[in-house]
């Protein structure tokens, strides 16, 4: 019986879905074709709002302090869960949309359409959070120190990848600057009293050549991938 009723309530979803298939598709190559890098997401965060807006959410930019981070929320019953669905939409320099954010952008905005068309009674509020930034600015750390995720009774989102997974496992970043000392000495008559800073230097960045393109060390319980600046 359990199983008979997700697959009809599945079926509500997807019928949904189908009737924005067009129109989120084409949502998805327009931010695809206009890549905005960090923070400058205005493009994409317009074109989402207003979908969101005409479906019926209410639109909340600027959220946290930062121009291009947005909630567009709808509620349906009361008494219900906080659902929030993440939305990203920032693009890699020179790469544009090679992470697929285009995408995760368009299916937290899909998702929450199709819940609320779906299920119009649905006992609780629906909330698309936009994220900027997610490629080297950290806007989601801004918007938790600022409260915006302390309500949600769960936070959910999707990324792009070749394979079909439910759960994996999350890494946290954090940057580290490291800085390389030396000690002058004679080269030719106290050598040994010298340090060389930039032998230090090249003895750290040794790993990471070798492992090419992956640039992955590992240091205890820590997976470092090095970006190295001389000088």
């Amino acid at each position: 019986m359990i199983t008979e009723s997700i697959s009809v309530e599945k079926d509500k979803l997807l019928v949904a879905l189908n009737n924005h298939d067009n129109a989120l598709r084409d949502l998805a190559l327009k931010i695809h074709a206009h890549p905005e890098l960090s923070f400058n997401e205005q493009k994409a965060v317009g074109w989402l709002t207003t979908y969101l807006q005409k479906e019926g959410f209410k639109v909340n930019q600027g959220v946290a302090g930062l121009e291009t981070a947005f909630t567009a929320e709808w509620e349906g019953a009361p008494g219900g869960p906080i659902i929030g669905i993440l939305a990203e939409y920032d693009a890699l320099p020179t790469l544009g949309h090679a992470c697929g954010h285009n995408l995760i952008g368009t299916a937290a905005v899909g998702a929450a359409v199709a819940l609320k068309e779906a299920f119009p009674a649905f006992p609780g509020k629906i909330r698309v959070i936009g994220t900027p930034a997610e490629e080297g600015g950290g806007g989601k750390i801004y918007m938790c120190d600022a409260g915006v995720f302390d309500d949600l009774d769960v936070a959910m989102m999707v990324h792009p990848k070749n394979s079909s997974m439910v759960l994996r496992g999350g890494l946290a970043c954090v940057s580290a600057k490291l800085k390389f000392f030396g000690k002058e000495s004679h080269a030719a008559s106290a050598p040994e009293k010298g340090i060389s800073a930039w032998m230090q230097c090249s003895i750290a960045i040794a790993p990471s050549i070798v492992c090419a393109n992956s640039s992955q060390m590992t240091f205890g319980s820590w997976d470092c991938y090095p970006w190295w600046r001389c000088g």
